[in-house]
């Protein structure tokens, strides 16, 4: 028997079609990598956006709860005063509610509130803290008091839900084109 015939070894720079393909074959990876880490980037940069949108709509929803629930207080409060006539003692101004406020200075979407938001519930807040610091005790104090409740409570409502109602909306509708859900 004879030994089976190797055929002749042939350097690859007189094989063009072997150094072509394989040229061909490493630039189709370099590019296929590129194309699909490309494209995982921005699904993941999408994602985090989106994820954003759904966190700052559960905070903007609470303070909006929040808020309205302190308007409707105060304007219960300064009308039964108000029919009344009574002095208004300290410990018995209204309790608003300040969970989600206080704890909005910790919240990353802080800042996803548009301005006038952000800034009127800044001057809202304020003004009803301030004015509870100082009391309610005298005719003319009194009086203040309930004026000021009075106008702080018709400012969230016919201000401040409009605007938060509004940044809401566009928000969900945000999110829902891009196939997110709420729940």
């Amino acid at each position: 028997m004879t030994p089976a015939r190797r055929p002749p070894h042939t350097p690859l720079w007189k094989n063009p079609e072997f150094v072509v393909s394989q040229i061909l074959m490493v630039a189709a990876t370099i590019i296929g990598v590129y194309l699909a880490a490309n494209e995982g980037f921005r699904k993941a940069v999408e994602f985090q956006l989106l994820d954003a949108d759904r966190t700052a709509y559960r905070h903007m929803a609470a303070l909006r709860d929040e808020m309205a629930f302190n308007a409707e207080t105060i304007s219960v409060f300064a009308a039964q005063y108000r029919e009344s006539g009574a002095n208004i003692h300290d410990q018995f101004l209204p309790a608003v509610r300040t969970f989600v406020w206080d704890s909005s200075s910790e919240h990353p979407s802080l800042f996803e509130m548009p301005p006038e938001v952000l800034g009127g519930a800044t001057a809202i807040y304020d003004e009803l803290s301030d004015q509870m610091a100082r009391g309610g005790r005298g005719p003319d104090r009194r009086i203040e008091l309930l004026k000021t409740f009075e106008e702080e409570a018709e400012r969230i409502k016919t201000v401040m839900l409009p605007a938060f109602d509004k940044r809401l909306r566009s928000l969900e509708d945000r999110m829902q084109s891009n196939g997110m859900t709420l729940e």
